[in-house]
């Protein structure tokens, strides 16, 4: 039965929120688990799929122009059992039958809100914390920077504001370390100085306004990507690079690194990769094995002044 799903009771928690009364304002957090492994989902939502779905892109010696580092990330060896005879077929059709399954509950969650007495005055944040390569690059896995691992769902609705329109994108690379600020310039809060990123609202009342920051991620230590609308660039440890132009290769099928007609462009790029990264923390496994009560409360946000 769906009730047994752990992703239909962290739903149904969050109905049950938005269905009392409160007196003041409130955060509430419903964290969905699919489609992240096990890719295992109910019978109905695989049934929305063929069993034949369609495979990924992949070009012949896709690898070739990548650096070692890149190819290393992409554990072409250890996915050789969803390669193997189009086994992916299989789990790209779990995958598919897992969104939408979340997307079922995401359905669930904002019909509460519209029922709700908050249906009006509350900021909806729909994301995910990672990409997830299905075949691309003959990659199954996250642990890469290429666009397929980078690239989530991100939506951001103010229910509060009725005159904008439906549907608005911002095309310009956003990232998900500015949510904190961008949700606190909307209840007009003052976040601490230490917090990273920057608000997103200015973007969201004109999507064509420019980014104060560029978007970066990385994984491992010294790997960098950054991405803004036209360009991806990836700096590894080693100092070996990735250089993809979106407008003509989406699929990130040619590194144009090596290419000295776009050296102006890769040194723009380069020059906002991180020039240091923060210490190792010793503690590290200790520190995140603490319990929630073993640090004192951040307490309430200050107003702005």
């Amino acid at each position: 039965p769906l009730e047994e799903h752990i992703d239909y009771q962290n739903t149904t928690f969050g109905v049950d929120v938005l269905k009392r009364k409160h007196d003041k304002p409130f955060f509430l957090a419903v964290g969905i688990i699919k489609p992240h492994l096990p890719f295992n989902a109910p019978k109905q939502f695989f049934d929305l799929y063929p069993k034949d779905v369609q495979s990924p892109k992949i070009k012949e010696g896709d690898l070739d122009d990548v650096p070692a580092v890149g190819r290393s990330m992409a554990k072409i060896s250890d996915d050789i059992k969803f390669t193997k005879d189009k086994a992916w077929t299989k789990v790209r059709r779990a995958y598919l039958a897992c969104n939408s399954w979340a997307d079922h509950n995401v359905g669930r969650l904002l019909d509460a809100l519209k029922k709700s007495a908050y249906a009006d005055n509350t900021i909806v944040v729909l994301w995910s914390d990672h990409g997830y390569g299905m075949g691309e690059k003959r990659h199954f896995r996250k642990f890469a920077l290429w666009e397929i691992t980078t690239r989530v769902p991100f939506i951001i609705w103010d229910t509060r504001d009725k005159a904008a329109p439906k549907g608005r994108k911002v095309t310009n690379g956003v990232s998900l370390i500015n949510i904190y600020r961008t949700l606190a310039e909307f209840a007009d809060l003052e976040p601490p100085e230490y917090v990273d990123g920057f608000s997103l609202v200015p973007q969201m009342k004109d999507p064509a306004k420019p980014l104060p920051g560029p978007v970066i991620c990385t994984w491992g230590r010294g790997n960098y990507t950054i991405r803004n609308k036209d360009w991806r660039y990836t700096k590894y440890y080693d100092d070996t690079e990735e250089l993809y132009s979106h407008k003509k290769d989406p699929e990130e099928w040619n590194n144009l690194a090596l290419n000295p007609e776009f050296a102006d462009i890769k040194k723009q790029l380069r020059a906002q990769v991180p020039e240091k990264e923060a210490p190792l923390v010793k503690e590290g496994l200790e520190r995140c094995c603490r319990p929630a009560s073993a640090d004192k409360p951040i307490g309430p946000g200050k107003k702005k002044k």
